[in-house]
């Protein structure tokens, strides 16, 4: 490859190269200098790039020479999302066991999104009646005012219907998406809960972990910032996919385009989602409710910046096609949150259970949140699960008896923290504590399996007092009793 922009060479030398399923060539960049004939010097600070080689899958392969098939991923996604989604959940369907079950029940209330013609393009709230179906939920930003919600006075009209033009554009691309499946039924917390009811926002909350789990598929709308961005650009996608070559893919002489592009990084245990790139999955992942919303899905469907991925309880995948099944310790899908929070949940060992759930927190932490006093609430469905597989002993508000003493070994500086009023966790939870704007929450710090070499401490009783219905949720007080040596300060 070569340019004589600015009347200087650039030459990508190849220094690394591997024929197998994933195919990239690494390159170092080099430039003739513009004064000093025959005289090269490296303008890529000691970085390598890798790029990516191949083909697309929907063009025609290449015969002459093993070049891997690849998806673009630039055009237009209102017209492309189909193909893939459709692909993964064929597969999924048919060879992951463990990922969905059929005859799950229905939420309280779905979104019947079946009516779609020229003169009836509209939505109706439904109220179940404890039958099974299938159905999918969104996961989303707000923002700063949602126009459109379910209230005790807009029920019955939410009932009769909703023209689709009048939901809010992440709320219409999401029911596009669900009628494209071939879905009836989808879940979107502003419409199937009534807002203003109290009573039934803590009921339909403590079942969030039930309804993301059963869903047929989330729709995550990781680009939109709010209820009004939408997550299907009309607009082509900018890249960096060229064209670098045509060559003949067969006897009779038709073309085969062979395309380069850089590789993405897709992840890995320091980008703020743990599982894709950070800039992938903003605004959505720095939201505190959508961590449960992600972990506990069946199936999730994440409509980045860059392209489509996607995630079930057996794989890892992107629409570009670079990513692989890798679940080694070191990938980036090992530290994903919903690979955190399965060794969370289901791990014997005392130690892994403690330092994963202390990664979870971590991530979730660092997440917004609009009303503080959910950030309990909000993780109570990732806690249920937990619970249910009973190897943390008893919920502390934010905290696991098993994992006493080492559990109280957080702290925060005191510059950028500040203690929630009102009352909303006792002061040995991190949930006491809300993070000042502007601030990274690596300012607070738990370590990671921390193991004491002796411990001096003796936990004789433990408490907690939820104040609502949801027995992971908000609490009222709560008190720890232990014995411990004193030091004279």
């Amino acid at each position: 490859m070569s340019s004589d922009q600015n009347r200087r060479w650039v030459y990508l030398w190849p220094i690394a190269y591997r024929q197998e399923e994933r195919q990239t060539l690494e390159v170092s960049v080099h430039t003739l200098h513009p004064k000093r004939r025959n005289w090269w010097y490296s303008e890529s600070h000691g970085q390598t790039t890798s790029i990516v080689i191949y083909t697309d899958i929907e063009g025609r392969e290449c015969t002459i020479i093993p070049i891997p098939i690849r998806r673009s991923t630039c055009n237009p996604r209102e017209l492309t999302f189909l193909r893939p989604i459709s692909r993964w959940l064929q597969v999924c369907t048919q060879d992951h066991s463990g990922c969905w079950s059929e005859g799950v029940p229905l939420p309280a209330r779905v979104l019947d999104v079946s009516v779609a013609t020229d003169s009836d393009d509209r939505v109706s709230l439904y109220a179940s009646r404890g039958e099974t179906g299938v159905y999918a939920s969104l996961s989303y930003c707000w923002g700063d005012a949602l126009p459109l919600r379910t209230t005790q006075s807009t029920y019955r009209d939410r009932q009769n219907g909703i023209s689709f033009h009048q939901l809010p554009r992440t709320l219409q691309d999401a029911v596009t998406v669900t009628r494209a499946l071939g879905i009836k039924y989808l879940w979107i917390d502003a419409l199937c809960i009534v807002q203003d009811s109290q009573e039934d926002w803590e009921i339909q909350s403590s079942n969030m972990a039930a309804i993301y789990k059963n869903a047929y598929v989330v729709i995550a709308a990781d680009i939109a910032k709010d209820c009004n961005s939408g997550f299907l650009p009309r607009k082509s996608q900018q890249t960096s996919e060229r064209v670098l070559a045509k060559v003949a893919s067969s006897s009779d002489d038709s073309e085969c385009v062979i395309y380069g592009r850089v590789l993405r990084k897709h992840g890995g245990a320091e980008s703020s989602s743990g599982g894709f790139s950070a800039e992938s999955i903003r605004p959505l992942g720095e939201r505190a409710w959508t961590l449960q919303e992600e972990v506990l899905a069946s199936r999730i469907i994440h409509f980045a910046h860059d392209e489509l991925y996607w995630e079930c309880q057996s794989d890892s995948l992107c629409e570009c096609m670079d990513m692989d099944q890798d679940k080694t310790t070191f990938s980036p899908a090992s530290w994903s949150p919903r690979a955190v929070f399965s060794r969370c949940r289901d791990s014997k060992n005392a130690k892994e259970t403690f330092s994963s759930w202390t990664r979870l927190v971590q991530n979730y932490r660092r997440r917004n949140i609009t009303k503080r006093m959910d950030r309990l609430p909000a993780l109570s469905g990732i806690v249920k699960e937990i619970s249910d597989a009973g190897e943390h002993g008893r919920y502390l508000a934010g905290l696991w008896s098993a994992h006493l003493p080492e559990a109280l070994l957080w702290g925060a500086r005191a510059s950028y923290a500040r203690r929630v009023f009102p009352y909303r966790a006792p002061s040995w939870s991190w949930a006491c504590l809300e993070k000042s704007p502007g601030y990274d929450e690596s300012d607070f710090i738990i370590d990671y399996g921390t193991t004491l070499e002796k411990v001096y401490t003796t936990i004789l009783e433990t408490e907690c007092t939820p104040s609502g219905k949801d027995p992971f949720g908000t609490v009222s007080g709560g008190q720890i009793r232990l014995t411990a040596p004193l030091l004279e300060v």
